[in-house]
Formats: C-alpha cells, structure tokens, sequence
C-alpha cells in the first residue's frame, strides 16, 4: 500500500502480482483474465515450530481482476492483479507456539471507497 505510515496523502494500492508455476490456480487466474469476472482471493504463509505449521500471515484481496499473465520461462509465470480492498493478518507466536497477540496485528483498506475496514480472524484453511 503505498501512502501509508508517515505519507502524506491519501493511499493507493500497488501492484499486486505472484509468480505461479504450471498449475489450475494460474489456469483459473487466465480464464479470468478473459471473462474479467471478480473473485476473492487469500493467501496463507506457514511457519514451522516445534514440528508444527502455524499460519503466519494471511492476505485477502476482494473484488480482484487479473489483469495480466506472462511467461518468465522456465515454467514460472508472473500474473499481474487489481483490488479494490484487502485485509492482513500477522500472527506472532510465543516459544510455546501459541499466538502471542500482543505482537500480532491486522489491517484493512477499502480502496474503492478510501476508508480503513474490519479484518476477519485469521483462519488457517491450508493446514488446519
């Protein structure tokens, strides 16, 4: 997000993008790309502690069009996205692995409408 912190200025989203092999969610993305249907979109990062996934990090980007997919080579792919919100989730954990919410933290913006909005509970839908 840029024009965040100490900017002055209202914010204006950045450029999303993701680098993808050869898989159905690119597939998905291409199709979109074509239709200019709008999806939902989430993101989950994992750490690992004590033998353990714990989600770390969650993204959700709402009301998003793909808006550009090219070949890197060597089957990567860069996929390019727009949004007109998004919300994240960072969630720190303790040496006991239990989540320390004093230092995790959420944020959400509506672009659409310039206003800062609620944030989900984070949920881990990959390694539940």
């Amino acid at each position: 997000m840029n024009g965040a912190g100490i900017a002055i200025g209202k914010p204006t989203h950045s450029a999303l993008s993701l680098e993808l092999g050869l898989n159905q969610v690119l597939t998905t993305l291409m199709k979109n790309e074509v239709s200019g249907t709008p999806f939902t979109m989430q993101v989950e990062a994992y750490a690992r502690q004590h033998g353990e996934r714990h989600l770390v990090d969650e993204y959700i980007f709402n009301t998003v069009n793909t808006t550009g997919v090219d070949s890197l080579g060597n089957g990567a792919n860069e996929v390019g996205l727009a949004y007109d919100t998004f919300t994240h989730t960072h969630l720190a954990y303790d040496d006991r692995g239990r989540v320390d919410t004093g230092n995790s933290t959420k944020v959400g913006y509506d672009f659409a409408h310039a206003k800062v909005i609620g944030v989900p509970e984070a949920s881990p839908d990959l390694f539940p």
